[in-house]
């Protein structure tokens, strides 16, 4: 009976553990994604000025 305990015990430590895991690399993805989506929109500026900047030309 004490073994079962024990093992279960170890099993869900062990799967604790992998969640954490996965957790970090989620947030990690989460990061780049944030990332990326502040360098798009400060592109999308660039470019809507550029192209108002044009408008204004004509």
């Amino acid at each position: 009976m004490k073994d079962g305990i024990k093992q279960t015990k170890s099993n869900l430590l062990k799967s604790i553990e992998l969640l954490r895991e996965l957790l970090d690399e989620q947030r990690m993805a989460l990061l780049y994604l944030k990332f990326d989506v502040e360098c798009l929109h400060r592109e999308k500026k660039s470019l809507q000025k550029e192209i108002d900047e044009l408008r204004g030309e004509k």
